[in-house]
């Protein structure tokens, strides 16, 4: 999804932005819970912001 987004979906980047985005410290020891927790977040925020990816994924 990140991809399609535009964003960099590297593990380094994915880490970063979930940590950003307040992903909870049990989720970021797994790759695979963290990337769904990620995905929903991210989900959520486009949501939130009428489909439109918000300028703080970006920066």
């Amino acid at each position: 999804m990140l991809k399609l987004l535009g964003l960099d979906s590297s593990l380094s980047s994915r880490k970063e932005l979930a940590a950003e985005l307040g992903c909870p410290a049990d989720k970021m020891g797994d790759s695979a819970q963290m990337n769904m927790w990620l995905h929903k977040t991210v989900l959520q925020k486009l949501a939130q912001n009428g489909g439109n990816i918000p300028k703080e994924l970006l920066d």
